[in-house]
């Protein structure tokens, strides 16, 4: 859980930044009527990380 609580303190403004950045890349590819499969992969999978690891430091908080 210290892992989680790691990754929740110090690295999640930088997960959420890439998120951001994958997810307006998709946006743009879209517009242009590109293919989006990577930008997609990537910020479904920050997303992922970011909703897991806020739920298990919910479930299971460090004293």
């Amino acid at each position: 859980m210290i892992v989680f609580a790691y990754v929740g303190i110090f690295a999640m403004p930088v997960i959420g930044y890439l998120f951001v950045l994958f997810l307006l890349r998709a946006i743009q590819r879209i517009v242009k009527n590109k293919r989006y499969t990577v930008e997609l992969f990537w910020s479904g999978l920050f997303f992922a990380l970011i909703v897991w690891t806020i739920a298990l430091l919910l479930i299971f908080p460090v004293n």
